[in-house]
């Protein structure tokens, strides 16, 4: 199995030239049996409410429409974190869509923290666990991950591969505790962290984008803020 996330930095509020650049860096992932994308990466992270209500799209917006295309021609399972509009309501959420171009599932990001609890409305699932054509998907968004409760309930429900994405405030530690603790108890799941770098607004986001599995090996380092394309062939089980 091909696994790959894109460490992908988008610039603040630069909706259409996030996207263009994040279809441009596709084109080397289209190999992948499965990609993740990092959380809002076409908006950035540090939004006021008003900047949200400027930038999000709706989920048939010009993002996802592209990338249910590049899935149906490249055969490949894409999840990627983006600012959707439903209604009267914003969320922060990550769009998992097939390799046939089909959307399986919206997960909106349950555990708000930061900027996010200016503009967006919590999700009312505690991460979701979606079937696909490669087995079960784990959808998690950014502090998800810090909440025991949450990765207790999806880990039980034994995932195929977990899709984390973030945008992980952090100053460049090696590999964070709650994901390290995340690994172990999704075990033998693959854990694919698409996170991005840089700086908005004074955070810093300079931890790493990774593949992990807890004993089965994996690829850690795309750090900055270029776009890095991280790969990992899984073994056989």
């Amino acid at each position: 199995m091909r696994l790959a996330v894109l460490h992908f930095t988008p610039e603040l509020g630069a909706v259409e030239r996030n996207r263009a650049r994040l279809l441009a860096a596709l084109e080397a992932a289209a190999d992948a049996d499965l990609l993740v994308l990092p959380e809002l990466a076409t908006t950035g992270f540090a939004m006021t409410p008003a900047q949200a209500q400027a930038w999000v799209e709706p989920l048939e917006g010009e993002t996802t429409s592209a990338l249910r295309r590049w899935a149906a021609e490249t055969k490949t399972v894409v999840a990627c974190g983006l600012a959707l509009r439903e209604g009267e309501q914003l969320f922060n959420a990550q769009v998992l869509i097939e390799s046939t171009g089909e959307i399986r599932h919206v997960y909106r990001k349950r555990h708000l923290w930061g900027h996010d609890r200016g503009w967006a409305t919590p999700g009312e699932e505690p991460g979701a666990l979606t079937e696909t054509s490669l087995g079960g998907v784990a959808q998690l968004i950014c502090a998800d991950i810090g909440h025991l409760e949450t990765v207790l309930a999806l880990a039980q429900r034994r995932p195929r591969f977990v899709a984390f994405s973030t945008a992980w405030v952090g100053e460049g530690e090696p590999f964070p505790t709650s994901w390290q603790v995340a690994l172990r108890l999704f075990d033998p799941a693959p854990i694919l962290i698409a996170n991005r770098g840089g700086e908005e607004e004074g955070i810093e986001f300079a931890d790493p984008s990774a593949i992990l599995a807890y004993r089965g090996g994996g690829v850690v380092g795309a750090r900055g803020v270029e776009p890095q394309l991280l790969w990992w062939i899984e073994p056989e089980r």
